[in-house]
């Protein structure tokens, strides 16, 4: 089993089309992976690489279905730039509770790689700040929460593949 602090993820969320009853929330969600794992444990790229996605989201009362994709820049050796597309599915149980469930798919990544197509089930959220604005948290601690969280992730799914 690998475990390490892995790349980290910087993103911005940007919405220009906002949901109504009959049109879902759109947006753009660029994410930079900055190299700061450890790449001989297989915890980092080494490089610098970028997403730069669409988003959709689409809520049904207790239920909302979110996906999209982009495309990713992948430098080095061997690596080939790449698609990443992705379909969740989530039920809110509380206002801090839900599940859900998703599908995704990444094409080849580097020379000699497949495509992988996978899915979760049972994915758990737990929201304790929903509608939080940005003047309420100090700088600093969002952008550490960010980068915690944001690295979390990228280690997971590292381990994922191990």
């Amino acid at each position: 089993m690998k475990w390490g602090y892995g790349d980290t993820e910087l993103g911005v969320k940007y919405r220009f089309i906002h949901e109504t009853d009959s049109v879902p929330q759109v947006g753009l969600f660029p994410i930079v992976e900055l190299p700061s794992g450890d790449s001989e444990k297989g915890l980092g790229e080494r490089r610098v690489r970028f997403l730069v996605p669409i988003w959709l989201q689409k809520s049904f009362g207790p239920w909302t279905a979110y996906g999209g994709g982009g495309y990713w820049h992948n430098p080095g050796p061997d690596n080939k730039n790449f698609w990443q597309t992705g379909l969740v599915v989530m039920r809110e149980l509380s206002k801090t509770i839900s599940v859900g469930a998703e599908v995704f798919n990444f094409t080849a990544r580097a020379q000699g790689e497949k495509s992988e197509t996978g899915f979760n089930v049972g994915t758990v959220t737990i929201s304790y700040f929903r509608r939080v604005e940005i003047s309420q948290v100090p700088t600093k601690t969002l952008l550490i929460c960010m980068l915690l969280i944001n690295s979390l992730s990228a280690l997971m799914r590292r381990r994922s593949k191990a």
